[in-house]
């Protein structure tokens, strides 16, 4: 984990520093620098100049506005910082103790934080899910969907739940629209990209929202996987039914519209978007 430490000391002339212990100090600096490197402890560091030197830089109604510094009434002062790898808090504050400016000053140690995970919580934990999941068949009906998607490559594809939150923010929009079910359709694969489509299931020739199309999926055979898991993980049932399931069952793929379905993710009543758990099933269009 990485920790900010912020080198603090009070600016006053009276009981500054002599040159020579001051050539010193930033000596030692560069040594300890050094031995944090070799241990696997060191990001960055850095010095700082004088509070007097800084500006502040607002914007307030799009205005944007630069006040030259000092900004605070006390002498203190911040003089540098590091940024850390440590295990935990008090392996910081260990190696935070280490830095010669702290005997001068004192130094603050602050844990940074991850943004990704304050939006996206990692999945709590759960007992293992039955592996491989279990096919059934069913022949399923004809649906009319409303959609919009993209063109995804391996690279990109951790761009997908992104695009499931423009989905939520614009369903509503979408005329007769029919939930709570919800897809994620995968389809025209080709040169190593795949097309991903968020869809409700909506009467054709209704009003959508900008950038979204209806889709008709033709009723046919599917066979159906239960996904145990969370969300995040459907790559792994995915590529399990494609590559190992499906050339040992003696079934073939179904063609349907923009170069066949291949997947059909298939979101329920009780599927939790929040968690990420619950009620997911894939669908596999299968030849009659």
């Amino acid at each position: 984990m990485k920790y900010l430490c912020l080198v603090r000391y009070v600016d006053d002339p009276s009981r500054s520093l002599p040159k020579a212990e001051g050539d010193a100090l930033i000596q030692e600096h560069l040594q300890y620098d050094q031995g944090l490197q070799r241990d696997g402890h060191f990001v960055t560091a850095g010095a700082l100049g004088p509070g007097r030197a800084a500006r502040m830089v607002k914007v307030r109604d799009g205005k944007l506005s630069v006040t030259d510094g000092p900004f605070a009434e006390t002498k203190e002062e911040l003089g540098g910082f590091y940024v850390l790898e440590a295990k935990d808090a008090d392996e910081a504050a260990r190696l935070a103790g280490g830095i010669p400016s702290a005997r001068h000053g004192w130094i603050e140690v602050r844990p940074f934080r991850e943004l990704f995970d304050d939006l996206h919580p990692p999945a709590p934990a759960r007992a293992a899910a039955p592996w491989p999941p279990a096919a059934r068949f069913v022949d399923g009906p004809a649906l009319s969907l409303a959609a919009f998607g993209a063109r995804y490559t391996p690279e990109t594809q951790p761009r997908i739940p992104a695009q499931w939150g423009r989905f939520a923010s614009q369903e509503r929009e979408v005329e007769g629209a029919q939930g709570p079910v919800t897809y994620g359709l995968c389809h025209a694969w080709r040169e190593g990209t795949f097309q991903y489509d968020c869809a409700i299931p909506a009467p054709a020739g209704g009003r959508l929202p900008e950038g979204w199309r209806h889709l008709t999926l033709s009723a046919g055979p599917f066979a159906v996987f239960s996904h145990e898991d969370h969300v995040s993980a459907m790559t792994r049932t995915c590529d399990w039914v494609l590559h190992t399931w499906l050339p040992g069952s003696g079934r073939r793929l179904a063609r349907s519209f923009g170069g066949g379905i291949e997947l059909l993710e298939r979101y329920g009543p009780g599927f939790d978007p929040e968690r990420g758990f619950g009620d997911i099933e894939l669908w596999v269009p299968l030849e009659g």
